[in-house]
Protein backbone atom coordinates (compact mmCIF):
# COMPACT_ATOMS: atom_id res chain seq x y z
CA UNK A 1 0.00 0.00 0.00
CA UNK A 2 1.42 3.64 -0.96
CA UNK A 3 2.28 5.88 2.30
CA UNK A 4 1.60 8.66 -0.30
CA UNK A 5 -0.94 10.47 -2.70
CA UNK A 6 -0.74 13.37 -3.96
CA UNK A 7 -3.49 14.86 -6.44
CA UNK A 8 -2.80 17.52 -8.28
CA UNK A 9 -5.61 19.53 -9.45
CA UNK A 10 -5.88 23.14 -11.01
CA UNK A 11 -5.06 25.81 -9.14
CA UNK A 12 -4.55 23.46 -6.12
CA UNK A 13 -2.30 20.61 -4.45
CA UNK A 14 -3.78 18.24 -2.50
CA UNK A 15 -0.84 16.10 -0.52
CA UNK A 16 -2.97 13.22 1.56
CA UNK A 17 -0.39 11.38 3.32
CA UNK A 18 0.12 9.62 6.99
CA UNK A 19 1.01 12.50 8.28
CA UNK A 20 -0.01 15.54 6.51
CA UNK A 21 -2.30 17.36 4.20
CA UNK A 22 -1.37 20.42 2.48
CA UNK A 23 -3.63 22.45 0.22
CA UNK A 24 -1.86 25.23 -1.78
CA UNK A 25 -1.06 26.82 -5.27
CA UNK A 26 -0.21 24.50 -8.26
CA UNK A 27 0.49 25.67 -11.74
CA UNK A 28 -0.03 22.76 -14.02
CA UNK A 29 -2.92 20.58 -14.82
CA UNK A 30 -4.56 17.99 -13.53
CA UNK A 31 -3.08 14.61 -12.89
CA UNK A 32 -2.86 12.11 -10.18
CA UNK A 33 0.73 10.61 -8.93
CA UNK A 34 1.17 8.16 -6.52
CA UNK A 35 4.19 7.75 -4.39
CA UNK A 36 6.29 4.40 -3.25
CA UNK A 37 7.38 5.08 0.60
CA UNK A 38 10.51 3.82 -0.34
CA UNK A 39 11.50 6.07 -2.67
CA UNK A 40 9.94 9.47 -3.35
CA UNK A 41 9.45 10.61 0.16
CA UNK A 42 12.93 9.76 1.26
CA UNK A 43 14.99 11.87 -1.38
CA UNK A 44 17.72 13.66 0.55
CA UNK A 45 18.90 17.38 -0.35
CA UNK A 46 22.25 15.59 -1.27
CA UNK A 47 22.57 11.81 -0.38
CA UNK A 48 20.20 9.14 -1.57
CA UNK A 49 18.46 7.75 1.27
CA UNK A 50 19.71 4.68 3.18
CA UNK A 51 16.45 2.79 3.95
CA UNK A 52 16.21 2.01 7.15
CA UNK A 53 18.07 0.21 9.67
CA UNK A 54 16.01 -2.27 12.52
CA UNK A 55 13.09 -0.15 11.15
CA UNK A 56 14.56 3.49 11.79
CA UNK A 57 16.10 6.01 9.77
CA UNK A 58 19.64 4.73 9.06
CA UNK A 59 20.69 8.35 8.93
CA UNK A 60 19.28 9.07 12.50
CA UNK A 61 22.64 10.31 13.97
CA UNK A 62 24.43 11.79 11.17
CA UNK A 63 24.06 14.93 9.38
CA UNK A 64 24.91 17.46 6.67
CA UNK A 65 28.67 18.50 6.97
CA UNK A 66 27.80 21.50 5.18
CA UNK A 67 24.91 22.48 8.02
CA UNK A 68 27.14 21.90 11.32
CA UNK A 69 26.27 23.67 14.58
CA UNK A 70 28.79 25.12 16.76
CA UNK A 71 28.60 25.08 20.19
CA UNK A 72 28.65 28.74 21.69
CA UNK A 73 30.76 28.30 24.97
CA UNK A 74 33.01 24.71 23.66
CA UNK A 75 33.30 27.05 20.31
CA UNK A 76 33.56 23.16 18.95
CA UNK A 77 30.98 21.74 16.17
CA UNK A 78 28.61 18.94 18.51
CA UNK A 79 26.33 18.31 15.85
CA UNK A 80 24.34 19.64 12.59
CA UNK A 81 21.44 19.35 10.62
CA UNK A 82 19.84 17.00 7.91
CA UNK A 83 16.88 17.45 5.81
CA UNK A 84 14.04 15.64 4.72
CA UNK A 85 13.21 16.19 1.31
CA UNK A 86 9.22 15.59 -0.25
CA UNK A 87 8.40 17.04 -3.11
CA UNK A 88 7.62 20.87 -1.57
CA UNK A 89 8.30 19.75 2.08
CA UNK A 90 11.55 19.67 4.05
CA UNK A 91 11.57 18.39 7.91
CA UNK A 92 14.29 19.22 9.89
CA UNK A 93 16.28 16.81 11.65
CA UNK A 94 19.16 17.51 14.58
CA UNK A 95 21.49 15.34 16.00
CA UNK A 96 24.70 15.32 18.01
CA UNK A 97 27.82 13.20 18.69
CA UNK A 98 26.75 10.86 21.60
CA UNK A 99 23.41 9.72 20.06
CA UNK A 100 21.48 12.83 20.53
CA UNK A 101 18.85 13.21 18.13
CA UNK A 102 15.22 15.68 17.74
CA UNK A 103 13.00 16.97 14.96
CA UNK A 104 11.31 14.35 12.68
CA UNK A 105 13.10 10.93 11.83
CA UNK A 106 11.48 8.02 9.86
CA UNK A 107 10.39 5.19 11.14
CA UNK A 108 8.28 1.94 10.13
CA UNK A 109 9.27 -0.22 13.28
CA UNK A 110 6.27 -2.38 14.69
CA UNK A 111 7.78 -3.57 17.68
CA UNK A 112 8.37 -2.21 20.91
CA UNK A 113 9.87 -3.38 23.91
CA UNK A 114 8.52 -4.17 27.09
CA UNK A 115 7.55 -1.80 30.16
CA UNK A 116 8.20 1.68 29.81
CA UNK A 117 11.47 1.43 28.21
CA UNK A 118 13.42 4.79 26.31
CA UNK A 119 14.27 2.10 23.47
CA UNK A 120 10.58 2.68 22.62
CA UNK A 121 11.41 6.13 21.25
CA UNK A 122 11.37 4.93 17.69
CA UNK A 123 7.80 3.40 17.48
CA UNK A 124 4.39 4.46 17.01
CA UNK A 125 1.30 3.35 19.50
CA UNK A 126 -0.14 2.08 16.38
CA UNK A 127 2.97 0.06 15.20
CA UNK A 128 2.91 1.48 11.58
CA UNK A 129 1.66 4.62 10.06
CA UNK A 130 -2.14 5.69 8.56
CA UNK A 131 -2.11 3.03 6.09
CA UNK A 132 -1.26 0.27 9.00
CA UNK A 133 1.06 -1.64 11.09
CA UNK A 134 4.85 -1.68 9.15
CA UNK A 135 4.27 1.07 7.06
CA UNK A 136 6.20 4.20 7.50
CA UNK A 137 5.02 7.33 9.57
CA UNK A 138 7.63 10.31 10.87
CA UNK A 139 8.34 11.07 14.68
CA UNK A 140 8.55 14.24 16.06
CA UNK A 141 11.15 14.89 19.31
CA UNK A 142 10.92 18.53 20.80
CA UNK A 143 14.19 19.03 22.46
CA UNK A 144 15.70 22.11 21.26
CA UNK A 145 17.54 24.85 23.06
CA UNK A 146 18.02 28.67 23.79
CA UNK A 147 20.28 29.41 20.83
CA UNK A 148 19.84 27.19 18.49
CA UNK A 149 16.78 26.60 16.17
CA UNK A 150 13.75 24.84 16.66
CA UNK A 151 14.58 21.62 14.57
CA UNK A 152 10.67 20.22 15.19
CA UNK A 153 9.28 21.91 12.12
CA UNK A 154 8.26 21.57 8.07
CA UNK A 155 8.76 24.13 5.77
CA UNK A 156 7.79 24.72 2.03
CA UNK A 157 10.85 23.96 -0.31
CA UNK A 158 10.53 26.36 -2.99
CA UNK A 159 10.07 29.45 -0.39
CA UNK A 160 6.61 30.27 -1.25
CA UNK A 161 3.85 30.26 1.41
CA UNK A 162 0.55 28.09 1.06
CA UNK A 163 -1.98 27.00 3.72
CA UNK A 164 -1.86 23.72 5.51
CA UNK A 165 -4.97 21.86 5.66
CA UNK A 166 -3.38 19.37 8.64
CA UNK A 167 -1.77 16.36 10.03
CA UNK A 168 -2.75 12.84 11.42
CA UNK A 169 -1.36 12.39 14.77
CA UNK A 170 -0.55 9.97 17.87
CA UNK A 171 1.21 9.25 20.44
CA UNK A 172 5.00 7.54 20.57
CA UNK A 173 4.83 4.37 22.30
CA UNK A 174 7.13 5.59 25.10
CA UNK A 175 5.14 8.11 25.82
CA UNK A 176 2.31 6.51 26.04
CA UNK A 177 3.40 4.05 28.59
CA UNK A 178 5.01 6.74 30.54
CA UNK A 179 1.93 8.41 30.91
CA UNK A 180 -0.18 5.98 32.40
CA UNK A 181 2.48 4.40 34.65
CA UNK A 182 5.56 7.53 34.94
CA UNK A 183 9.10 6.21 34.88
CA UNK A 184 11.94 7.16 36.13
CA UNK A 185 11.31 10.98 35.47
CA UNK A 186 7.91 11.48 34.76
CA UNK A 187 4.84 11.02 36.80
CA UNK A 188 1.52 8.73 35.88
CA UNK A 189 -0.98 11.52 34.68
CA UNK A 190 -3.70 12.10 37.07
CA UNK A 191 -6.00 14.49 37.29
CA UNK A 192 -5.98 18.33 36.15
CA UNK A 193 -2.90 17.07 34.27
CA UNK A 194 -2.54 17.31 30.48
CA UNK A 195 0.00 16.97 27.34
CA UNK A 196 -0.16 18.99 24.37
CA UNK A 197 1.03 19.36 21.41
CA UNK A 198 1.07 23.37 19.84
CA UNK A 199 1.80 24.05 16.02
CA UNK A 200 2.53 27.54 14.97
CA UNK A 201 2.68 28.99 11.37
CA UNK A 202 4.92 31.43 10.38
CA UNK A 203 4.93 33.55 6.81
CA UNK A 204 7.97 34.88 4.89
CA UNK A 205 8.99 37.21 7.56
CA UNK A 206 9.25 34.98 10.27
CA UNK A 207 6.42 36.22 11.72
CA UNK A 208 3.59 34.05 13.76
CA UNK A 209 0.41 33.42 11.73
CA UNK A 210 -1.41 31.72 14.26
CA UNK A 211 -1.32 28.60 16.54
CA UNK A 212 -3.36 25.95 17.55
CA UNK A 213 -3.75 23.42 20.03
CA UNK A 214 -4.22 19.45 19.98
CA UNK A 215 -4.31 17.45 23.62
CA UNK A 216 -2.08 14.36 23.29
CA UNK A 217 -3.36 13.56 26.96
CA UNK A 218 -6.07 15.33 28.90
CA UNK A 219 -7.14 14.91 32.38
CA UNK A 220 -8.36 18.21 33.51
CA UNK A 221 -12.11 17.29 33.52
CA UNK A 222 -13.45 16.73 36.62
CA UNK A 223 -15.26 13.02 35.25
CA UNK A 224 -12.58 10.78 35.16
CA UNK A 225 -14.54 8.61 32.37
CA UNK A 226 -13.52 11.55 29.87
CA UNK A 227 -10.05 11.70 30.95
CA UNK A 228 -7.79 10.39 27.38
CA UNK A 229 -4.36 9.80 26.17
CA UNK A 230 -4.61 9.10 22.55
CA UNK A 231 -3.40 5.84 20.91
CA UNK A 232 -4.49 5.91 17.57
CA UNK A 233 -3.93 8.38 14.17
CA UNK A 234 -6.22 11.53 14.39
CA UNK A 235 -6.73 14.39 12.69
CA UNK A 236 -5.15 17.79 13.73
CA UNK A 237 -6.67 20.77 12.00
CA UNK A 238 -4.03 23.48 10.66
CA UNK A 239 -5.94 25.21 8.27
CA UNK A 240 -6.35 28.02 10.64
CA UNK A 241 -2.48 28.93 10.47
CA UNK A 242 -3.56 30.45 7.20
CA UNK A 243 -0.23 30.95 4.31
CA UNK A 244 2.57 29.45 5.96
CA UNK A 245 6.26 29.22 5.20
CA UNK A 246 6.72 26.90 7.75
CA UNK A 247 4.90 25.37 10.51
CA UNK A 248 6.96 24.67 13.95
CA UNK A 249 5.99 22.63 16.49
CA UNK A 250 5.92 22.81 20.24
CA UNK A 251 5.55 20.06 23.56
CA UNK A 252 4.04 21.29 26.85
CA UNK A 253 2.86 19.36 29.54
CA UNK A 254 1.64 19.86 32.90
CA UNK A 255 4.66 17.80 34.57
CA UNK A 256 7.71 19.69 34.65
CA UNK A 257 10.98 21.10 36.53
CA UNK A 258 13.12 24.00 36.87
CA UNK A 259 15.51 21.57 34.24
CA UNK A 260 12.22 21.40 32.12
CA UNK A 261 9.27 18.78 30.54
CA UNK A 262 9.56 15.42 31.96
CA UNK A 263 6.82 13.84 30.24
CA UNK A 264 8.81 12.06 26.96
CA UNK A 265 8.61 15.17 24.33
CA UNK A 266 7.72 13.30 21.86
CA UNK A 267 4.55 12.79 18.88
CA UNK A 268 3.74 10.68 15.79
Amino acid sequence: MNFFKCFLKTNYLYLLTGLIAISGYHRGGAQTVELSPNATFYRMDINSFNDFTNGVWADVYNWDPSRDYVDRKSNNVVGGWKSLVWDNLYFEHYTEYGGYWEGFCPSNRSFVYPDVNPLNQFTATTLGGKDGEDTPYLIGYYGWEPGRANSCRFCMNDGVPCGVAGMYVTNLYYTYQSLNKGDGFAKKFGKGDWFLLTAYGYDTNNNITGSVDFYLADYRSSDSSQWYVVKDWQWFDLSSLGEVLSVEFVLSSTDNTVYGMNTPSYFC
